[in-house]
């Protein structure tokens, strides 16, 4: 009969014989979380933190944005009614030379 590996089950102690390298992970001194998911962890709070200096750099933009069109809207209504002003004294003195 061939030899099959024991199946682990989750919670269940390793009873593998104590020594180096199989040091006992229960006291006080065993991680809470093994380095791999620390890392995993790590790199879902660097995806939120991103996520979050973009959507405020996108808010930043936008209201930037708005304010250079604003400023835009503001300079041309100026530049229109100067204009107006400008084409009206042209058609005075236009007139005054007749």
């Amino acid at each position: 009969m061939p030899y099959t590996f024991p199946r682990w089950v989750p919670g269940q102690r390793d009873t593998a014989p104590s020594g180096p390298g199989n040091e006992d992970q229960t006291g006080p001194s065993a991680p809470l979380l093994s380095i791999p998911s620390l890392q995993a962890e790590e790199q879902i709070l660097k995806k939120i933190r991103r996520k979050i200096r973009n959507k405020q750099s996108a808010q930043d933009s936008r209201r930037r944005k708005k304010e250079y069109l604003d400023g835009l809207e503001t300079r041309v209504a100026a530049c229109s009614a100067q204009n107006q002003d400008l084409k009206r004294k042209v058609q005075l003195l236009e007139k005054r030379k007749e």
